[in-house]
C-alpha cells in the first residue's frame, strides 16, 4: 500500500497504537444525511480500497474542513489533520497536497505561524492559487495586510473564482472600500455551483455579515435565507439570520436560530450573541447558564473574543486585558489590536496605550460600528470630545450592526460627548503624519484584477 515493497509470503507488522487511532479518525461515521456526507462516507470507503485510497484521502480532508465549515465543529480539523498526515506519509509524491491541507488545519485552529510556513514553502516549491491562498490567509491574521493582498492578487491572476473573489471581498472590507466589497462578495456568491453547496452558501453567509455590518439589515436577512434554502441548517447561514433579526429587534424570533447555533457550534461568538438575545428577552438564568459556558470555552480557544465580551458587558476587566495581550502575541490584525484598546479601556479608561493600540486598530480605514463605538468611547476617556464624537456619529449610522448590549453603551457614549468643547490634534483615529492619510474616495485599491471586477 502506497508504493512499498512488498514482500511475498511476509505478514505486514500490526499497525502502532498511534496509526490506529488515526485510521480511526479517518474512517468514524460522520452524523448527517445530506449531500457532502454522502461523499465523504463514500471517499471513507474508498480510504480502505489500497488502489483508492490516495484519491480518497486527498479529497476526504477538505470534505472534512467543508463539513467543519457547515456545521461549527472544530473536531473535524483534527480529523483533517490526520488525513493529511496519512496522505504525505504515505504516499510521498503527494506531499505538497499534504501540506496545503496541513497549513489549512492550522489556520483554522489559529496556529498561524505554521500555517505561513507552509504556504511559503508551497509558494516555494510549486506557487499554486490556493498555495497563494494560504499565505495570503495567514499574512490577514497576522495583520500583515499588504502582503496578503500580494498574495490573494496572484492567485485570482491564477485561477479567479469564487475563492479568490471571496478573498478579495474580505480584503477589500477592511481597507474600508464597502461598496467593493459587496461587490466582490457577491460575485464570489454568484461564481458557485450548487453541486458545492457549501461553497456558496459560506459565501452568501459572508455576504450576509458584511451587509449586516454595512448596515443593510433586511438585505442581510433574504441573502441567510437564500443559503439556508439551499443548505437547511447550514450552521453560518443561521449564525447570519440570528444576527440580522437580533439586529431588527426581532429578539423571540431570533432565539431559535441563535440557539441552534450555540448548540451545534457552541464558539465564544455564537453564544454571545445568544447570550444578548436571552438578555433582552429577560430570560436570567438562561442568559447566565449561557455566559459560564462561554467564559470556560473562551479562555481555551477563543480568548480575544471572551476578552471583548468580558469588557463590553461589565466582566473582569483585569482578566479581559490579560487574555487580549495574549491574544496579541499569538496575531496582530487590527481586530486584536481593537480587543486589546477595549481592554485596556475598562481595565484603566483613557490610557496612553488605549489610544495607541485603538490608532492601530482603525489604520486601514475599516468601516465597522464595533470600532466606532470603542474609538469614540476611548477617546471620551481621554478627553478628546470632538473625536469621541466624530467616531460615535460613525457608530450611530450602523448601529444594527451592534449587538444590544454594544447599543446601549453607543447611546451613553453619545449623550456624554453631545456637545464637544475639547478639539484634538492626533487624537484616536487622527493619524500622526507618518501614517498613511485615508484616501477621501475611501480605501486604498486591493490592485489590479482585483479591484477591477465590478
Amino acid at each position: 500500500m502506497g508504493g512499498g515493497i512488498v514482500l511475498v509470503g511476509a505478514e505486514a507488522p500490526p499497525p502502532t497504537a498511534d496509526q490506529a487511532s488515526a485510521e480511526i479518525l479517518l474512517t468514524a461515521p460522520v452524523s448527517g444525511e445530506g449531500a457532502l456526507e454522502a461523499k465523504i462516507r463514500q471517499m471513507q470507503q474508498g480510504v480502505d480500497d489500497a488502489r483508492l485510497r490516495p484519491v480518497a484521502l486527498a479529497e476526504l480532508g477538505w470534505l472534512f474542513i467543508a463539513k467543519a465549515r457547515q456545521d461549527g465543529d472544530s473536531g473535524l480539523f483534527l480529523r483533517a489533520r490526520a488525513v493529511a498526515e496519512a496522505l504525505g506519509s504515505e504516499f510521498p509524491r503527494q506531499r505538497p497536497d499534504a501540506l496545503l491541507l496541513q497549513g489549512h488545519v492550522h489556520h483554522q485552529l489559529h496556529e498561524f505561524e505554521e500555517a505561513k510556513r507552509i504556504a511559503r514553502e508551497l509558494v516555494a516549491s510549486r506557487g499554486g492559487p490556493f498555495d497563494f491562498a494560504l499565505l495570503g490567509d495567514a499574512l490577514l491574521d497576522e495583520g500583515e495586510l499588504e502582503a496578503a493582498v500580494d498574495a490573494y492578487q496572484k492567485m485570482m491572476d491564477l485561477r479567479p473564482g469564487l475563492p479568490a473573489y471571496l478573498r478579495a471581498g474580505e480584503a477589500r472590507w477592511l481597507r474600508g472600500d464597502v461598496k467593493g466589497s459587496l461587490k466582490m462578495m457577491r460575485l464570489a456568491a454568484s461564481a458557485g455551483s450548487t453541486r458545492q453547496p457549501e461553497a456558496v452558501c459560506f459565501a452568501l453567509s459572508r455576504l450576509s455579515h458584511l451587509l449586516l455590518q454595512s448596515g443593510s439589515v433586511s438585505e442581510a436577512a433574504g441573502v441567510a435565507d437564500r443559503a439556508l434554502a439551499l443548505l437547511p441548517g447550514y450552521v453560518p447561514a443561521l449564525a447570519a439570520k440570528g444576527r440580522a433579526l437580533l439586529a431588527q429587534g426581532a429578539y423571540q424570533d431570533a432565539l431559535e436560530p441563535l440557539s441552534t447555533v450555540a448548540d451545534l457550534a457552541p464558539q465564544p461568538a455564537h453564544q454571545w450573541a445568544l447570550w444578548e438575545c436571552l438578555t433582552a428577552l429577560d430570560r436570567a438564568g438562561e442568559a447566565d447558564a449561557v455566559r459560564e459556558k462561554l467564559v470556560a470555552r473562551g479562555r481555551r480557544e477563543d480568548p480575544r473574543t471572551l476578552a471583548l465580551f468580558l469588557a463590553t458587558t461589565g466582566g473582569d476587566a483585569n482578566e479581559a486585558l490579560r487574555l487580549a495581550r495574549h491574544e496579541l502575541t499569538v496575531r496582530h490584525d487590527i481586530y486584536t489590536h481593537d480587543a486589546l484598546a477595549w481592554a485596556l479601556h475598562e481595565a484603566e479608561g483613557g490610557s496612553a496605550e488605549a489610544l495607541e493600540e485603538m490608532n492601530k486598530a482603525l489604520a486601514e480605514g475599516t468601516k465597522d460600528a464595533r470600532l466606532y463605538l470603542h474609538a469614540a468611547a476611548i477617546a471620551a476617556s481621554a478627553g478628546q470630545a470632538e473625536a469621541a464624537l466624530g467616531h460615535a456619529r460613525k457608530a450611530e449610522a450602523l448601529r444594527q450592526a451592534l449587538l444590544p448590549t454594544e447599543a446601549a453603551l453607543l447611546t451613553k457614549t453619545l449623550a456624554r460627548v453631545a456637545s464637544p468643547s475639547v478639539t484634538v490634534a492626533a487624537g484616536v483615529g487622527q493619524k500622526p503624519t507618518t501614517t498613511k492619510p485615508e484616501s477621501p474616495g475611501g480605501a486604498p485599491a486591493v490592485k489590479a484584477n482585483i479591484n477591477e471586477i465590478n
